[in-house]
């Protein structure tokens, strides 16, 4: 769910275009699992959802991280909403590494439905340990 006041009253400044233009985007926020395939990565980014905007455990405001999805792994992709170039960070088992896509390619990227057997076939099969 799209809440700029929210947004606004915890980081102070204004949501930034690229995270506006993905949460205005109401069929692909509201939508089950989505994932995203990039014309010039090689490889993809799946999510089984987007945070809502309003809930205040997507904020760690101290690092400036807006948590604003969580990937078919069960883990959260981030932007530090200071970041010029809005890069999108994962946070797996407590490490946060830049996975080498900025938000603004999401917005431009295909986009792909998964079904729910996908996810739950992902979490059987790899249950987050490698």
């Amino acid at each position: 769910m799209f809440d700029k006041e929210c947004f606004e009253k915890m980081f102070d400044l204004e949501v930034p275009l690229e995270l506006d233009r993905l949460y205005r985007d109401k069929d692909l926020i509201e939508s089950h699992a989505v994932g995203f395939k990039f014309r010039d990565i090689q490889f993809v980014v799946e999510v089984q959802y987007f945070s809502d905007m309003g809930n205040l455990e997507s904020y760690e405001v101290e690092k400036n991280y807006f948590i604003f999805a969580i990937d078919t792994d069960g883990f959260e992709l981030i932007v530090d909403v200071t970041s010029p170039d809005l890069e999108i960070l994962q946070r797996e088992y407590g490490k946060v590494d830049a996975i080498g896509v900025k938000l603004g390619q999401i917005l431009t990227a295909e986009k792909y439905e998964l079904k729910r057997s996908e996810i739950d076939y992902k979490r059987k099969t790899f249950d987050g340990n490698w």
